[in-house]
């Protein structure tokens, strides 16, 4: 496995949390509703927060060992940005938890609120050891510590809300934390256990095989794909998969044949077409049904960066060596378009480099391949064009050392090479 977190990790376990606009309102059921704390909890949630803080601050002085009071008014001065003071009260309330520990569940509200990971995981684990028949304190606290990347605490507290009872997003979350501590085949049962729970939710299926993807055990991952197909025969992600897969293996054109069905099922989507283009060097004899794909995307998207900048690259693998200037034109109009709009797009400055050496403007080709290097100097392609561009400016001694580095570059990327796109799978460009 490589060193990255699994891509997976991007996309938050939802169904283990509670989201909560205001913190207090967790316990609206529970507060004293004759006093004056219920009105200040009400114009907290109804956005009065200089009245509620008007409120709250005077209940702090007569019940001081309320955490709920400290509780709220932490939120009300973090949003008037009086941070150090909710500092403050927050450890106030966390020291009151122990007495009152439904406060618990408040604070890890709060801390997931401010993005805080694994404060709210501990505030969760706190709460699930006080309530231990919630399971979904459980699943809240293993979510965070999840998101902390504090897996062996993941793997601790999904494994505690099992024992309560089966649950999918219990035995996703543990299939994930167990892949980022390199435990594959206990995170396959994991996962497998997801799938039989939730024999039509795609996303089960997808991890499973994404998990032998990420693994490198490539022929598993197109199995789990495959089986995956059977059910979403029209998901462009699976296709993608599958592609990813074959690629691996060096079955380049059923890895097209999976990158091309997966951009007719998103048209839109950048994914697809962004692979497609990747295979235009491992099969340029198809480099038509690529092009009608890069079309479609490119007259979508006619502002994207990649749409024009990938619609080009594949007219420009098309075209023979003796093409007609006017799609030649057209080709650097895209790329130019694709500069414009995102001027640090390597990828792009390289192509428009390629292009103008074709027109034989080696001047203006060896400035683009120059910022393309600049953009992108552990790339070998840049450094192989730009030494051709200088040895045809006369340049000798540029020309020499592009082509060493070119040399250098080439073998580092060859020894890199395991895995292929996998590791983009969930990226892209």
């Amino acid at each position: 496995m490589d060193g990255g977190r699994f891509a997976w990790l991007a996309r938050k376990t939802i169904e283990m949390r509670m989201k909560l606009v205001v913190v207090t309102l967790a316990f609206a059921g529970v507060i004293l509703a004759q006093d004056a704390a219920m009105e200040a909890f009400e114009a907290l949630n109804d956005g009065r927060t200089h009245e509620a803080i008007t409120k709250l601050e005077p209940l702090r002085e007569t019940r001081a060992d309320d955490g709920r009071v400290r509780l709220a008014l932490a939120q009300a001065y973090r949003l008037v940005d009086r941070d150090d003071e909710a500092a403050a009260e927050i450890e106030q309330a966390w020291n009151l938890a122990e007495q009152d520990p439904a406060l618990y569940r408040g604070l890890s509200v709060y801390f997931e609120q401010d993005e805080k990971a694994l404060e709210a995981a501990r505030a969760e684990a706190a709460y699930a050891r006080a309530f231990p028949q919630d399971v979904t304190a459980f699943g809240r606290a293993a979510t965070f510590y999840l998101e902390a990347e504090n897996y062996l605490k993941t793997v601790s507290f999904a494994r505690a809300g099992l024992e309560l009872g089966p649950s999918a997003p219990l035995y996703d979350i543990l299939a994930k934390a167990q892949a980022e501590l390199g435990l594959i085949d206990e995170a396959e049962q994991a996962f497998r256990a997801v799938v039989d729970l939730k024999p039509y939710d795609e996303d089960g299926h997808y991890n499973l095989a994404y998990l032998f993807l990420k693994a490198h055990r490539y022929e598993q991952a197109l199995e789990a794909f495959a089986d995956a197909e059977r059910i979403f025969d029209k998901s462009a992600r699976i296709q993608l998969g599958i592609g990813t897969a074959q690629y691996a293996l060096r079955k380049f054109d059923d890895a097209l044949d999976a990158y091309l069905r997966a951009a007719d099922f998103a048209p839109g989507a950048p994914q697809p077409h962004y692979f497609l283009g990747r295979m235009l060097e491992h099969l340029p004899a198809r480099s038509g049904d690529v092009l009608v794909r890069q079309k479609a995307f490119a007259q979508a998207r006619p502002a994207d960066y990649l749409a024009n900048y990938l619609y080009a690259e594949a007219l420009l693998a098309s075209l023979p060596p003796g093409a007609e200037e006017e799609s030649l034109a057209e080709a650097e109009k895209l790329l130019r378009k694709s500069v414009e709009a995102r001027g640090d797009f390597w990828e792009s400055r390289l192509e428009l480099g390629r292009l103008l050496m074709r027109r034989k403007d080696y001047a203006a080709a060896a400035k683009e391949l120059e910022r393309a290097v600049e953009l992108n100097p552990s790339s070998s392609k840049p450094h192989y064009h730009l030494g051709r561009a200088y040895a045809r400016l006369g340049e000798t001694e540029k020309s020499a050392q592009a082509r060493a580095e070119h040399e250098r570059l080439t073998e580092a990327e060859r020894k890199a090479m395991a895995g292929g796109m996998a590791s983009e799978i969930d990226g892209g460009p």
